[in-house]
């Protein structure tokens, strides 16, 4: 027993025991029976040994007392076994408390009860053990043996054999997961300041082992309480360019306890997790991301108490592109319906659209059909539908490897039946006839309206229709009137076989009556209706015919009105295209043709390189001859891949030709040329992208800039110039006042002379007033005026011994300055060089400061000059930065060519077209010496 009781002692030390008293008492108690054991037995052999040696008893009784204890609960192996088991335990609840690192230790229900109770604690979670204090079997046993004094033989109680609680199958792994998420929900707190987290033992028979506790406003609310675990990673569900649908799927264990959720989520490039807590449900959904960007997700559950570990965090899921298009609107024909909608209002950072796919199906039918745009055009025609019957229509953006966006709302149109009329039928009723022949001519009656430029409308405007815009320039003769009407036609869908043409301009006596004096340059609308052959509304800027025989100075108005109409408010800010209208015959173009197009090209600047496109009219089937012309004449103009001018080519000859039997053959062949040519024209303008007048507006902004900078330059010469002649008379005055000043500064002259001068004499002089003689001179007797018989001159009885009265001392006083004769210069002045003098000297100092005055004054004008003149070249480089290669230098040779043309032409009208283009060029010579010699004033 002396060793049970050592290994006692050794177990008492053991962490755990000292720890939790619920252990230490069951070892001290296991101690107390060993002892009480001993004793019992002890005086059991007290009392049996004793006779047996009286022979009072034989050998068998000390056998008998063996053998009960052998049989009895303190056996060896009994005792071995209990000392084991409590050694096991120690270990592993010491091994779970090393699991728990820097968990609080509360090991007694009073210590809990003053954790639970602290008034800045919402919550305490207590990892508890719930059977330290329960009896041990072999101790029970041990117990009532011992009570019952059970020193006889008898049967090992079965309740020895029960196991221990940590011996319970399966209470290993409880443990152990009970530990970890215990540990993982404590980790995933720590900044949790109103919850904590304790380890204690209190006993509970319905929880064997371990169990959680929670605690709220110091009151067990549950015994049995289940920690929400880690959540298994969320799934995406649905994703739109700014939100993202995610499925929840929190964990099994601890589901019970869950009250909501805290999701989570971040950019892939950014370290920054934002928040949201939403309730208990299966779906939640992200807003408020940002489009075409990829984002990662993580979720963790949250209970009374806190959060469970957060999920694993989502792969990076990207969000569309872009929101959906605009909802479609929808123009229903016969066979087809026009799709139009508008561009996503959100685009993601870098995405650009590459096309659009438009979906279509007939209503309730689970088929979808799609067709896919040319390029980003906002519009689409779907052909091949049935008569009378309902589609169902979405739109979707495709913006290539970034993917696609989501449909936008669905919308419905029904298809046209038979006998609606088409837009050339409607319009034909309302239209003036001008020619009754086959086809008769007829002029439509479009509104007009003519504040600032006239402008002819057809339709009602629709602010939500495509728009497409063309400013057509041309020379008189180029086909240009024709070419419109021809646009027109094909629009409003005239057929060959129909027996009406329509004109959008009219000539009369060869000018257009949309043209007036005032302002050349007209506007033509086809706003959108039902039954044309584009999808999208027309608008033509139509300027008038330039090279006509009012000459020069009419060509000067045109340029001077295309330049106020590209400046003014009037409700074009964008263009598709422009185009230049030339004959497929010309070899070369017409000086005035090339001053036209450098006109435009400077004032368009770089909007024209991309944007210029030649309308070649009265084509046949082979190459333009006017193309190698344009090509010759360097025009800025995008090429195409044969490396000619973007062009298209149109032969409008068969527009008002006669369609009866006899002339229909080779007519009809010329109206498919021209149909074919114009739907490949317009089809094209559809994929053409518009063009805002900022540049060109900026760029008439810094001519005048540049004008205004050059008189401003001019101005200041004038004034420099003023103050150099100011400064030069006044130089040459001032000169001559210093000549002046000069020749008379020698007015004076001197002469030598003596004068009587008053002198000190040290010690002073004795003079006698009677006999006026120096009578001591000098004294040295230290004697005053008030008492002169002291001095040596004087003798006893104080008369002087030197003076011709042996005057009194009396009479004499002390004399302390003398008069002596001294030489002196006396200078003698010239009055008139005097005044000459004087009047130099003043005019030299007014003249100086009027200098000074001056020369400071051309000081600023030359600094001035100088910003004005680094003004003037910074406004000429902004203004070569935006036209096209048109160099400055050459402009008046460009008029000097149309003025050779003009010569050698001799065309009715050519005098005035000559004065003017002479005036023109005189100008330009001006401007150009302005520019080539803007540094004279840096010259000394």
């Amino acid at each position: 027993m002396a060793e049970v009781n050592m290994q006692c002692n050794d177990l008492m030390k053991h962490p755990v025991a000292e720890t939790f008293p619920d252990v230490e008492r069951k070892i001290h108690q296991f101690r107390e029976y060993c002892e009480q054991f001993t004793l019992g037995f002890q005086k059991q052999l007290t009392q049996t040994l004793p006779s047996i040696r009286g022979g009072e008893m034989d050998e068998a009784a000390l056998a008998e007392i063996l053998k009960v204890k052998e049989e009895s609960p303190f056996r060896e192996l009994d005792i071995t076994e209990f000392l084991r088991k409590i050694l096991h335990e120690m270990d592993f609840i010491k091994s779970l408390l090393e699991a728990l690192p820097k968990i609080q230790l509360v090991p007694t229900e009073n210590k809990l009860r003053e954790a639970v109770i602290k008034p800045d604690i919402d919550f305490t979670v207590c990892f508890n053990f719930t059977s330290l204090s329960s009896f041990d079997p072999y101790l029970l046993h041990i117990h009532d043996w011992l009570d019952m004094n059970r020193f006889t033989p008898g049967r090992v109680d079965e309740k020895m054999n029960a196991p221990h609680w940590f011996g319970e199958l399966g209470m290993t792994r409880t443990a152990r997961q009970y530990v970890k998420e215990f540990y993982a929900f404590f980790c995933a707190n720590l900044n949790n300041n109103r919850t904590q987290f304790v380890v204690s033992s209190l006993p509970d028979t319905n929880n064997l082992g371990i169990s959680i506790y929670l605690y709220e406003e110091g009151e067990l609310i549950n015994t049995n309480f289940k920690l929400p675990s880690q959540p298994y990673p969320m799934v995406i569900t649905m994703k739109t360019h700014n939100t993202i649908e995610l499925s929840l799927r929190p964990a099994e264990l601890g589901r019970e306890s869950i009250k909501s959720f805290r999701v989570e989520h971040k950019c892939v490039h950014d370290d920054v997790w934002l928040s949201l807590n939403v309730q208990k449900t299966e779906k939640i959904e992200v807003t408020g991301l940002n489009p075409n960007t990829s984002y990662e997700f993580r979720y963790a559950a949250v209970c009374s108490a806190g959060h469970s570990v957060m999920s694993e965090v989502t792969a990076p899921e990207k969000t569309l592109p872009t929101c959906p298009p605009v909802t479609p609107r929808a123009i229903p024909e016969m066979t087809s319906i026009v799709a139009l909608w508008k561009t996503p209002s959100i685009v993601g950072t870098g995405v650009k659209i590459k096309q659009y796919r438009v979906q279509y199906k007939v209503k309730n039918s689970k088929t979808w059909l799609d067709k896919c745009t040319e390029g980003n055009l906002e519009n689409c025609v779907i052909e091949g539908l049935k008569k009378k019957i309902v589609y169902e229509i979405c739109v979707c953006a495709i913006c290539g490897d970034d993917g696609e966006s989501a449909p936008s709302e669905e919308i419905e149109c029904e298809t046209l039946g038979e006998g609606v009329s088409t837009a050339a039928h409607r319009l034909l009723r309302q239209s003036k006839l001008l020619t009754q022949w086959q086809p008769s001519v007829y002029k439509l009656q479009a509104d007009c309206r003519r504040s600032g430029y006239p402008t002819f409308s057809l339709g009602r405007e629709n602010p939500e229709t495509l728009n497409k815009a063309i400013l057509l320039i041309g020379e008189m003769g180029s086909g240009k009137t024709t070419l419109i009407n021809g646009m027109t036609n094909y629009i409003l869908g005239v057929d060959w076989k129909d027996e009406f043409r329509f004109k959008l301009v009219h000539e009369v006596m060869n000018q257009s009556e949309a043209h007036s004096q005032d302002s050349p340059v007209t506007v033509y609308k086809l706003n959108y209706e039902s039954g044309y052959k584009i999808p999208y509304s027309f608008t033509l800027i139509d300027t008038p015919g330039f090279g006509d025989t009012q000459g020069m100075a009419q060509d000067k108005k045109i340029t001077e009105a295309i330049n106020d109409f590209l400046i003014s408010d009037n409700g074009i800010d964008q263009i598709n295209a422009v185009c230049f209208v030339v004959q497929s015959s010309l070899a070369r173009l017409t000086p005035t043709q090339k001053y036209i197009l450098d006109f435009v090209c400077s004032l368009l600047g770089n909007l024209t390189r991309d944007s210029i496109f030649f309308l070649i009219t009265f084509c046949d089937g082979d190459r333009p001859p006017v193309l190698e012309a344009i090509k010759a004449a360097d025009i800025p103009c995008s090429l195409d891949s044969r490396g000619d001018p973007k062009h298209f080519k149109f032969n409008n000859s068969a527009l008002f030709a006669e369609n009866t039997e006899n002339e229909t053959k080779l007519n009809h062949k010329f109206w498919a040329v021209g149909e074919e040519a114009m739907r490949v024209f317009f089809q094209w303008l559809n994929t053409e992208e518009a063009k805002g007048f900022r540049i060109t507006r900026e760029l008439l902004n810094e001519q005048k800039g540049v004008k205004d900078t050059l008189q401003h330059l001019q101005s200041l010469i004038k004034a420099g110039l003023s103050k150099v002649v100011e400064i030069r008379t006044t130089q040459r005055a001032l000169q001559a006042n210093i000549f002046l000043q000069a020749t008379n500064k020698d007015f004076t002259s001197e002469i030598e002379t003596y004068v009587d001068a008053v002198m000190p004499i040290d010690n002073g002089v004795i003079n006698c007033l009677q006999c006026d003689f120096i009578c001591h001179c000098p004294c040295t007797c230290n004697v005053t005026s008030e008492d002169l018989s002291k001095c040596s001159s004087m003798d006893k009885k104080g008369s002087c011994l030197n003076c011709p009265g042996k005057c009194s001392w009396q009479t004499h006083f002390i004399e302390r300055h003398t008069s002596e004769k001294v030489k002196q210069s006396v200078q003698l002045t010239d009055g008139q060089k005097a005044q000459t003098y004087h009047k130099s000297c003043q005019e030299i100092e007014r003249l100086s400061e009027e200098l000074s005055y001056l020369q400071e004054m051309l000081s600023t004008i030359k600094k001035a000059t100088e910003e004005v003149i680094h003004q003037y070249c910074r406004n000429l480089e902004d203004l070569y930065g935006i036209v096209l290669e048109n160099d400055f230098f050459q402009f008046p040779d460009h008029i000097t060519l149309i003025i050779q043309s003009e010569k050698e032409a001799a065309k009715p009208g050519n005098q005035a077209r000559l004065r003017a283009l002479e005036q023109v060029r005189e100008t330009a010579q001006s401007l150009q010496k302005i520019f080539t010699e803007d540094d004279t004033l840096n010259k000394p």
